[in-house]
């Protein structure tokens, strides 16, 4: 059964990258301008990730990027923004639309939540941070230095995107990749 309020675990991997162990992974960049997130942990893990990040770095959360709409993958920036700092998430253009049907449908996913990780109650979050910025194929970011190409693919979503990070040599596959 899931674990509420379980652990992340941060373990630096190349430079200024970290990967966080989490239900769904992040990973964290330190550069110039703050912090970069690729992806941000679902509602039940996002203070643990907050907390093992914040035993990294202090340094605000400049951008996030959600691989994609599953509800596991957006909630810790809420915790950084609550620190004072406003960030800026990334995503592709289709991502609002599955924020949209979620809000529809949250009684639905709440039962089949409750049935698929075996909870007490029907759980489903329905407060989503909407990114700031979309795109459709492509999209090549900076942030203080360090270089981000974002490109969209159809996996386990129709919403997905891959993070590459050039100089560092990381790639960030969301859930293209997982252990299951």
């Amino acid at each position: 059964p899931l674990q509420i309020g379980s652990t992340a675990h941060l373990e630096p991997i190349a430079g200024e990258v970290a990967f966080v162990e989490s239900f769904a992974n992040v990973v964290a960049t330190r550069t110039d301008e703050g912090l970069v997130m690729v992806d941000a942990g679902s509602p039940l893990h996002a203070q643990a990730i907050v907390t093992s990040i914040r035993s990294w770095t202090d340094a605000p959360l400049h951008t996030a990027v959600f691989t994609h709409g599953h509800v596991d993958h957006i909630y810790a920036v809420g915790h950084f923004e609550a620190e004072g700092h406003a960030a800026r998430v990334l995503a592709h253009e289709a991502l609002p639309r599955r924020f949209d049907r979620y809000t529809m449908t949250n009684g639905y996913n709440g039962v089949i939540n409750q049935r698929q990780f075996q909870l007490p109650v029907p759980l489903f979050p329905g407060d989503y941070r909407y990114p700031d910025e979309t795109y459709v194929d492509r999209l090549d970011v900076t942030v203080g230095g360090t270089e981000f190409s974002l490109r969209h693919d159809r996996g386990e979503t129709d919403d997905h995107t891959w993070v590459w990070m050039p100089n560092e040599k990381v790639l960030c596959t969301g859930d293209l990749f997982i252990w299951a």
